[in-house]
């Protein structure tokens, strides 16, 4: 059976890759290939009137490694391009290539119209062109860095104070009006042993730093013990009872609760420094 009191609402409380844009047509053709299997991607490609035609006149200077290229930029990695080439059969082999052999086609009968003089087009080709490159160089450095479990914890230890946690606590509260100290302090009188969860106007507060807390409330739940009612405490607007539940002390967060955090940090870090000395480079 619950307890009844009058409680007001604290007004005080508070709780605490990418493709490059140019490339992105490629995926249309290459999702063909994913979802619908690869006698619906062959019919894809050669649904296309001009890659049809394209087709019959062949593929002129097309090479294996610019269908294995064109495979990179839609499935998003040189080891599944290569090993999906590898697992077609000369006539997919031969429509990737006459798919490719048609957007180079294209991209030329585009710049003969005069398309890179639009600033529009010419801004979105350089924009592809630097996501590209920045992609696969943000790569090639990600394979440089030591992100082994030693570098990352060293990491870790060396920067204690980048994972620090404020402290907080998870607590349980009744508050009542401004003026009525002493009939909290009856109810608290008449709970004896029980939880403030046998109170209808209990809130359970999760997780809140102290420092969120007005300072003579948080002073409380910091020397409180656990699971027990104290109160009651003023704070502005009125009293309240308080039963500390769970607290979190001020420290370093535990490795492996933040590795992941730490080991982007590292290779983050690592970036920023390595371009910091490109950019000094004559």
């Amino acid at each position: 059976m619950k307890f009844h009191s009058t409680p007001t609402n604290s007004p005080w409380e508070r709780s605490s890759r990418r493709l490059p844009a140019a490339f992105f047509a490629l995926v249309l053709v290459f999702l063909a290939f994913a979802l619908g299997g690869e006698e619906f991607f062959i019919s894809s490609l050669f649904s296309l009137e001009r890659g049809a035609a394209l087709a019959a006149q062949g593929t002129g200077g097309i090479e294996d490694e610019d269908a294995v290229t064109l495979l990179n930029l839609s499935l998003g990695g040189q080891d599944l391009a290569v090993t999906a080439w590898a697992a077609m059969n000369p006539s997919e082999k031969q429509a990737l290539r006459d798919q490719a052999a048609l957007i180079d086609s294209m991209a030329r009968a585009a710049e003969r119209e005069g398309f890179l003089a639009s600033p529009d087009v010419e801004r979105a080709v350089r924009w592809g062109k630097n996501a590209f490159l920045a992609d696969a160089w943000e790569k090639k450095t990600r394979g440089e860095i030591d992100i082994s479990d030693a570098a990352v914890r060293a990491f870790y230890e060396a920067n204690l104070q980048r994972y620090a946690e404020s402290g907080a606590v998870r607590y349980r509260r009744a508050t009542y009006p401004s003026g009525q100290k002493k009939a909290a302090a009856n109810v608290k009188k008449r709970l004896r042993k029980a939880s403030l969860d046998s109170l209808k106007e209990c809130v359970t507060v999760d997780w809140t730093e102290y420092d969120a807390l007005p300072p003579a409330l948080a002073g409380a739940l910091r020397g409180a013990p656990l699971r027990e009612v104290m109160g009651p405490v003023e704070v502005p607007g009125g009293h309240v009872l308080y039963e500390v539940l769970e607290r979190r002390e001020e420290g370093p967060a535990p490795f492996e609760q933040c590795k992941g955090r730490v080991k982007n940090d590292l290779v983050q870090i690592a970036i920023k420094e390595k371009l910091e000395k490109l950019e000094q480079l004559p």
